[in-house]
C-alpha cells in the first residue's frame, strides 16, 4: 500500500487493500464472518467503491494512515482500537 501511494498506483492500491482486507478475515478463523462477508460484497461493487473513494483529495494517504493504525492494533492485541 506504501508503494501503491507513494507511486500513485490506484490499482496496486485497491489490490493491497483487497490483501489486506482478505489477511484480517483469515486470522479472524470466523466462518460465519468470512460467509457474510462474501455475500455482501457478493452483492455491491466493493472494489469499486474502494477506487471511488480514493479519488477524494488526500484520501488516499489518510486510508494508509487508517490500515497503519488498524495493523498497529493487531499487532499489539488491541481489538477494541483495531476495530
Amino acid at each position: 500500500m506504501e508503494k501503491a501511494v507513494e507511486t500513485n498506483d490506484h490499482d496496486l492500491y485497491v489490490k493491497s487493500n483487497k490483501i489486506f482486507h482478505e489477511a484480517i478475515l483469515e486470522g479472524a478463523e470466523n466462518s460465519k464472518l468470512s460467509y457474510l462477508l462474501e455475500l455482501l460484497l457478493n452483492q455491491l461493487p466493493y472494489q469499486r467503491y474502494v477506487y471511488l473513494s480514493i479519488e477524494v483529495p488526500n484520501r488516499l494517504e489518510q486510508s494508509l494512515l487508517e490500515h497503519k493504525n488498524v495493523l498497529k492494533a493487531l499487532q499489539k492485541g488491541e481489538q477494541k482500537e483495531a476495530e
